[in-house]
């Protein structure tokens, strides 16, 4: 078996790895004990580890030393077959819609990946039996509803969990004998938007702008209400343009990145 010794010589450490010790004479005939055999060959060499970290490994026929690395390297294998320090690979997102560096994605760039309505058909089909449907949530979707049932009073739905510059189109015309109730989502229920009669058509339309906190609610011209709310504590809270919130005193306006302006609210 191999020996190996471990010299302490000053601050460096030596290490000798030695060769195999030979074998056991053979025992006399008359009981004694046989010569001890030869000494095996001399040991591969001598390597010293001077700093803090370094590595010993066997190179092709030597011990050798790998000196520490520089922080943040990492431990690789080297086409020769050796172990080496060398830089960790790159790792991350590195661009986002065309933009690179510190990539941070807010819906000025989901916008830009979808500029566009997506245009969809809704199919009214009541199979519930509730006489109620609700459309499904999209992101800048024109939908078009076809009623696969008629007759009596429908209730039609729109989503509920618009997000910041959504938009979204509505466009159905009521069966001859059916009256179609259009409601919008609130938290705890619901407000009629519009009521169409058989035959008539119905177009709707709106987009939801910042809000600070509340749930946005789709309103028949373009505009979004909300919820009474969380309002920033300071003019410099965090806020980004065009967020606002409102108590019933007053209304709050973020005019730019972290500037926040209120305006008083008073009857007339």
């Amino acid at each position: 078996m191999a020996d190996t010794i471990e010299i302490v010589q000053g601050t460096a450490t030596l290490v000798e790895v030695a060769g195999p010790t030979g074998p056991q004479g053979a025992k006399g005939d008359k009981g004694d004990t046989g010569a001890t055999g030869a000494q095996g060959p001399a040991g591969t060499g001598i390597e010293t580890l001077t700093t803090k970290g370094d590595l010993l490994y066997r190179d092709t026929s030597v011990a050798a030393r790998l000196p520490i690395g520089s922080s943040g390297q990492i431990l690789k294998v080297a086409a020769s077959g050796i172990p080496e320090w060398g830089a960790a690979p790159a790792s991350g997102v590195t661009s986002v819609n065309g933009e690179t560096g510190a990539v941070t994605l807010d819906s000025t760039d989901i916008g830009a990946l979808q500029a566009s309505f997506t245009t969809e058909t809704f199919f009214y089909d009541d199979l519930g039996g509730t006489g109620t449907m609700t459309l499904p949530a999209r992101r800048n979707a024109l939908w078009t509803v076809n009623f696969l049932i008629s007759g009596g009073t429908r209730t039609l739905m729109l989503p509920n969990d618009a997000q910041d510059g959504d938009r979204i189109r509505v466009e159905f015309t009521a069966p001859s004998n059916t009256t179609v109730i259009v409601r919008v989502p609130r938290p705890g229920n619901s407000v009629v938007l519009t009521t169409v009669s058989g035959g008539q058509q119905f177009a709707y339309a709106a987009q939801v702008t910042r809000l600070v906190t509340g749930i946005p609610i789709w309103s028949s011209y373009g505009t979004v209400q909300a919820n009474l709310g969380l309002v920033p504590s300071t003019v410099n809270s965090t806020g980004e343009a065009g967020s606002f919130a409102f108590t019933s005193q007053a209304m709050y306006v973020c005019i730019a990145t972290n500037t926040w302006r209120r305006v008083p609210i008073a009857a007339f």
